[in-house]
């Protein structure tokens, strides 16, 4: 399942913090809990602080537990 997502979004280099909790099959707390454990990589928005996820890392991370 993970692979089918990642190829709905590998045009791009960030993705949504939904899209990453959709990927990884896990909650929004968890995600924003391995950002800042600097698990995960993220950009926020200057403006809105919106995080963005970086897809390579959310990759990463499934390469690291086999899923991918």
């Amino acid at each position: 399942m993970a692979n089918q997502l990642l190829r709905d979004v590998h045009e791009k280099d960030e993705i949504t913090p939904v899209e990453a909790c959709r990927i990884l099959g896990i909650s929004h707390s968890t995600l924003h809990r391995y950002c800042a454990e600097g698990i995960l990589e993220y950009r926020r928005h200057p403006i809105t602080k919106w995080r963005s996820v970086r897809r390579k890392s959310v990759e990463e991370l499934l390469k690291k537990y086999g899923l991918l």
